[in-house]
């Protein structure tokens, strides 16, 4: 498996577009807490297998560490996901 955050990011959006989002979880667990991009990439695939409180921790870590707009805004576009799926788990907004 490939060590690169980068390609991880790839490899889990790619197994997600597969449809393949439990086996992207899988191969991207020992390295999801150094990128954004991989991070929100989990994120999104925690949202097709309907983990939204998962998803949320995840994406929280995303928004935390992102160091610009473009990655702002792809972690906004999950976040958004999971409000429209789980308005639970944000009760304040």
């Amino acid at each position: 498996m490939p060590e690169d955050p980068a390609a991880l990011s790839v490899l889990c959006s790619s197994l997600r577009k597969l449809g393949k989002p439990e086996e992207a979880l899988e191969r991207t667990k020992d390295y999801k807490y150094h990128n954004a991009a991989l991070l929100t990439s989990r994120a999104a695939a925690m949202c097709d297998l309907g983990l939204w409180k998962e998803a949320k921790h995840e994406v929280c870590i995303a928004l935390a560490i992102s160091k610009d707009d473009s990655e702002k805004a792809e972690v906004f576009n999950v976040v958004k996901r999971i409000k429209d799926a789980a308005p639970y788990l944000y009760p304040n907004t």
